[in-house]
């Protein structure tokens, strides 16, 4: 009887420490078995599979079935991508199942991000998770990438350009890029740009057979007045010509004819125009933000005022208004007044009387005017003479250079830009015709300058 019980007794103690799942005594939990810790460049398929063994929490294999899931890290594009043995797609992630072994596989493919890379593993039915690391390379040589592409810089100062080459996703390569500039300009072996005179030069980098450019400019010191569009509206900026000293000036409300910031020749105050108690009103803001009316008692004739336009070089402000003896106060005429605001004087109605004549632009000795009417036309107001040009030209938004002997301007349909010698001769186009110009402004003296953030005829003679 005693044999038979020790019989029985064995038989239940190998009962109970064996099932299904196999035999106990492995390590608990995920196990990276082959295929991790890989290094290879960018979007390669290694050839060995990422195989994983999984055990629950005694050490025994898993059920066959078991889900295991592998998911490619990263947020701006997968460091890896997985996909089943039997399938040639690779994605973000992939499910597989435990073989008898407690095994499961996938096959795997390096990201387009260069630098370290993850595969997360995880088995939601037993809580564990494991990560297979990978090293990915920069793919072949696809281009050069130059920083910066484009910037300005006064006479004297210098910047530091980077160059290097990348692969077709961008990630940077250690070929080394050989720099050189165009007459005028030199660069440094470590990257350093300087030139000595005005002008727009051209830098070439060069990695074998590939090369890439950037371009600078060398400007005249100066500083731009212009709008740039916030959250809350519009606000009047200045800045560099070489893109230093950004000062937000103030915010101004737009009537619908436009602030147009104009510097006050020889300061550093701004005309502008602003709607405000119902009417557009001329205003000047100083560069601490002050703001004061442009006329402190203007004519009971006039009321909306807008469009400043002081000349260069003489103490004169041309600017649009609405004036009751000018077409019948409901369109904007052509003024003249002191630059101090003294004086203001309706020329519209001497012009063109009773037709509106907006959008004035002084020229650089203030004794003429460039000036919009019906059409729109472009012609010109002599002062000295009170005579109109017998010249005219279709367009939009004149603007008299810097030395008096061109206007620019854009046609009708806001594009392209053109030239016409003062005289009226010598018309020409000087933009293709890809995008829409509007007016903006270059006024003040050769260091003082405003603009809007968009091409223009004025924008020329910066």
């Amino acid at each position: 009887m005693r044999r038979h019980f020790l019989l029985i007794a064995a038989i239940l103690v190998a009962t109970s420490c064996g099932d299904s799942s196999g035999p106990g005594g492995g390590r608990p939990g995920l196990t990276l078995v082959s295929g991790y810790n890989l290094t290879d460049t960018i979007e390669a398929k290694p050839i060995r599979a990422l195989v994983v063994e999984v055990r629950d929490d005694r050490g025994a294999i898993v059920p066959q079935g078991t889900i295991v899931r592998f998911s490619g890290g990263g947020t701006f594009q997968s460091e890896m991508l997985v996909g089943a043995l039997t399938s040639t797609f690779y994605s973000t992630f992939a499910a597989g199942e435990t073989d008898g072994a407690g095994r499961a596989s996938v096959i795997v493919q390096m990201g387009g991000e260069a630098g370290p890379a993850r595969i997360a593993i995880s088995v939601p039915t037993l809580g564990v998770q494991d990560t297979a690391r990978y090293t990915v390379l920069p793919g072949q040589p696809s281009a050069i990438l130059i920083t910066p592409r484009d910037t300005a810089m006064y006479v004297g100062a210098s910047y530091t350009i980077h160059a290097g080459v990348v692969d077709r996703w961008f990630n940077a390569r250690t070929d080394p890029v050989v720099l050189t500039a165009t007459a005028g300009a030199s660069v440094s072996s470590s990257g350093v740009v300087t030139a000595s005179t005005l002008g727009r030069y051209t830098l070439t980098g060069t990695a074998g057979s590939r090369s890439a450019t950037s371009h600078f400019s060398v400007v005249p010191q100066g500083t731009v007045a212009a709008l740039v569009s916030r959250d809350d509206g519009l606000h009047i900026v200045t800045f560099n010509l070489d893109g230093s000293g950004f000062h937000d000036v103030v915010r101004v409300i737009d009537g619908g004819i436009g602030p147009r910031p104009r510097w006050v020749p020889g300061t550093t105050t701004i005309f502008y125009a602003e709607y405000f108690g119902g009417l557009e009103q001329l205003r000047t803001v100083d560069a601490n933000g002050k703001v004061s009316p442009f006329f402190s008692s203007p004519p009971a004739t006039m009321t909306h005022q807008a469009e400043p336009s002081p000349s260069f070089n003489a103490p004169v402000l041309y600017f649009s208004a609405y004036d009751s003896r000018c077409a019948g106060g409901s369109a904007y005429c052509v003024f003249r007044s002191g630059i101090d605001g003294t004086n203001p004087e309706l020329l519209g109605d001497v012009i063109l009387p009773g037709e509106i004549n907006p959008h004035p632009s002084a020229s650089p000795d203030g004794s003429k005017v460039a000036f919009v009417t019906s059409g729109p036309q472009i012609k010109v107001f002599d002062y000295t003479t009170r005579t109109v040009s017998t010249w005219s030209v279709a367009g939009n938004y004149p603007a008299w250079s810097p030395d008096g002997t061109q206007i620019a301007y854009a046609d009708r349909t806001g594009q392209p830009l053109h030239l016409i010698n003062a005289d009226g001769t010598n018309q020409r186009v000087i933009t293709l015709d890809i995008g829409s110009y509007a007016e903006s402004g270059w006024r003040g003296h050769p260091t003082r300058s405003g603009s809007s953030p968009r091409i223009s005829p004025t924008a020329l003679w910066t």
